[in-house]
């Protein structure tokens, strides 16, 4: 009955809506073209996104197809089309297909050999079938976007940027026929391609096809109502004869797909559950909705937020100017603006660990538009301890006593871990050269995602080449004449989030050379803004640092310029940001804001470096000993799980030195008596690597005592150095 009533319904539009073109036919045995006709709607049967249950039907029962397969609408392919069209031997299925209903099968062109493909221009969409008798069908292309997981696709949404034509097609006679129906939308990553055969009574009349694999689940789907149905599971082998072609994205004229507006909440745009948290009753959360807005139709962001699940929203402010600084190279820009943006004081939440959604309503005239978020408020969050070390700092001895005072934080367990750290930190960011002057962002963030494609991961770059990226990434986020730094982090978001999920985005942050510092020696990427002195925001991927300072306290570091497409130098002052020198695309200026990209971490332990060397459970833990397994500089990091389960990482680099040997060569020596009376008598150098290391007595003071014990050690056989 009710698929009886879907047939009335399809009739009733299909009248409603009429038009009708010529669609070729040929005939198999006698290569004839005879016209048909093609009703165009666009209703498509609804369907659940969710598997199915077999319960309705028999398990089918294969035959080998033998003979020719027959051509419905036999097109001209171009030769560099991406085609998935699967080869046989075929088998038919007797005892299933009734009509009124959906088939759809995954497509990948990735794993076609098909190179640079997203965006990707669908061209038509293939099945074939087998029919004991002439028949006429009503067939409706459909192309539905991944609703599973990489490991399982299944089929998602409707993707409504791509037609659902109706086409009546007659098929001649009994056999094997390949019927293609024309189908352009363009897609943005792997999609299913699916044909909805509105003809009902089917069964014993028409039949499925499969490529004969043996067994291929989470591929082949029919829907006939009760949501989708593997058809592995139904008693189905191999891929179901179904399948899409198309043009790759240097063949088409696909529009680069913008990322879905988002709203951040404090620094982390996607965190791990232990880092999606905001805390300590006395600070204040930036809120910022990250928009792609070319025609600058909003006037004005509402922001609300909700302590009971978004049943009562409180307001907390609008903001009525969006401007954000805008990356283009050479064009001076004002280097202020947040967006548009709110701050939410934790005053106004209650002392206490709760679920905190936030929203924001953008308007544009009549219409608006609302986008959420929601993180976890902890009011004695991991954040608030304080370390007895600071970066930088002398340790005489071979052990370090970490001392963790909890401040407000209810710690459940610490763990520590230590790396030695090299004068020299060198990341090797790839080269690539923007291939206009207001595409700086997305070339910064393509030689970000490049890197993690040459550390092995294959996904990250969507198989794109170098120009390829940067154009897809501009248009993610939304680059017109510039990209502002909130859609320079969303892009980022957006783009990773479609191809593999395994890396978290946070920014734009401000300029902080400390955590620059630590991110990239980690082993992250850190995109940097940079506004010249004489005006301009440019986008550029720190690359090293030469972590000794110069003799006026500068750093000497280097990044990825796209402008040049090379790897440039600069001296850089890490109190201001201040970059001097610089041989690429500007003398210098001002670094002002950061996008931190980091590998998702496996647990709220932090995942390194190297194993654990020490830690212990809180909530009050004693001074945590750390040995120092030689002389030289070394990160200590400290990671702090509270009883929530949210985590903190609090990085230090502190320096272990050979204790008498002032100069740093290694050797202690009368060269380093004369350092030390040149440092205390003449104003010379202070000791290396850090002050500590001229104190051969250990007694937290260098001065004339120190010369007197070197002097006593050298030449009277005394004590060595130590503590």
């Amino acid at each position: 009955m009710k698929r009886n009533l879907l047939l009335l319904v399809a009739m009733i539009t299909a009248v409603l809506f009429f038009t009708s073109f010529s669609l070729l036919l040929a005939d198999k045995k006698a290569g004839e073209l005879p016209a048909v006709s093609s009703l165009s709607k666009s209703v498509p049967i609804l369907v659940q996104n969710k598997l199915g249950t077999v319960n309705i039907r028999e398990a089918p029962t294969s035959t080998e197809l033998s003979g020719t397969i027959g051509q419905i609408n036999a097109p001209t392919k171009n030769p560099s089309v991406c085609d998935m069209f699967l080869p046989g031997p075929y088998y038919y299925w007797t005892g299933w297909l009734t009509g009124e209903e959906i088939y759809a099968t995954w497509q990948d062109p990735e794993s076609f050999s098909c190179t640079n493909v997203y965006p990707f221009q669908i061209n038509a969409v293939q099945i074939i079938l087998y029919t004991n008798q002439a028949v006429t069908l009503d067939l409706q292309p459909q192309i539905y976007d991944n609703g599973g997981t990489p490991a399982c696709p299944i089929p998602g949404s409707l993707i409504s940027a791509c037609p659902t034509p109706t086409y009546t097609v007659n098929i001649p006679s009994a056999g094997g026929w390949t019927i293609t129906l024309p189908e352009t939308c363009c897609v943005y990553n792997d999609y299913f391609a699916a044909v909805n055969i509105l003809t009902g009574g089917l069964l014993n009349i028409v039949h499925p096809v499969t490529q004969q694999t043996g067994a291929v689940p989470c591929h082949s789907y029919d829907n006939y109502g009760s949501g989708w149905v593997d058809m592995q599971g139904a008693g189905f082998t191999g891929k179901l004869a179904l399948s899409s072609y198309g043009m790759t994205s240097d063949q088409n004229d696909c529009p680069p797909l913008s990322a879905e507006p988002f709203l951040r909440v404090c620094d982390w745009l996607n965190p791990e559950p232990w880092h999606n948290w905001i805390g300590d009753p006395d600070d204040t959360t930036h809120i910022q909705l990250q928009i792609v807005d070319p025609n600058n139709q909003i006037q004005s962001v509402d922001f609300y937020y909700s302590i009971d699940g978004g049943y009562i929203w409180n307001f907390l402010q609008t903001d009525t100017n969006g401007y954000a600084p805008l990356r283009n190279t050479t064009t001076p820009v004002d280097p202020h603006g947040d967006g548009w943006s709110a701050y939410l004081p934790h005053s106004l939440l209650p002392i206490e660990i709760l679920s905190l959604q936030l929203k924001s309503i953008a308007h544009m005239g009549t219409e608006s538009l609302e986008v959420r978020n929601q993180t976890t408020y902890d009011p004695t969050p991991p954040s608030s301890i304080t370390l007895n070390i600071h970066d930088g700092q002398g340790i005489p001895s071979e052990t370090v006593y970490i001392d963790v005072n909890p401040i407000r934080a209810d710690i459940e367990n610490i763990v520590c871990y230590i790396e030695e750290k090299a004068d020299t930190f060198f990341k090797g960011i790839p080269k690539i050269k923007q291939p206009t002057g207001t595409t700086c962002a997305p070339t910064a963030a393509a030689a970000c995602l490049k890197y993690f494609e040459a550390q092995g991961d294959t996904h990250i770059a969507g198989g794109l080449n170098d120009q390829g990226l940067v154009n897809a990434l501009a248009g993610r986020m939304g680059t017109n004449g510039g990209t502002t730094d909130p859609n320079w982090a969303n892009g980022l978001r957006s783009w990773i989030n479609d191809h593999c999920h395994g890396y978290t985005v946070r920014g734009p942050l401000k300029f902080d050379w400390k955590e620059a510092r630590d991110e990239l020696e980690r082993c992250q990427d850190v995109l940097m803004g940079i506004t010249w002195d004489g005006g301009g925001g440019h986008a550029m991927t720190l690359n090293s640092i030469v972590n000794p300072p110069l003799p006026n306290g500068n750093i000497k570091v280097d990044f990825m310029d796209p402008w040049t497409g090379k790897i440039e130098w600069g001296e850089m002052n890490p109190n201001t940001g201040h970059v001097s020198g610089f041989t690429g695309a500007g003398a210098s200026g001002t670094l002002d804001a950061a996008i931190i990209v980091c590998p998702k971490e496996p647990d709220p332990s932090g995942g390194g470096p190297g194993p654990p060397q020490g830690g212990g459970p809180g909530p009050n833990p004693p001074p945590i000993p750390i040995p120092l397994p030689h002389p030289g500089w070394w990160w200590v990091h400290v990671v702090v799980i509270d009883q929530t389960g949210h985590a903190h990482r609090e990085i230090r680099v502190v320096c272990h030195p050979l204790l008498g040997d002032a100069n740093g060569d290694g050797v202690i020596d009368i060269a380093d008596v004369v350092y030390l009376l040149n440092y205390l008598f003449v104003g010379g150098p202070a000791p290396v690597p850090c002050l500590e290391a001229g104190d051969a007595t250990c007694d937290g003071i260098v001065d004339v005592s120190d010369i007197v014990y070197l002097l006593n050690y050298l030449f009277v056989h005394g004590p060595a150095p130590g503590c």
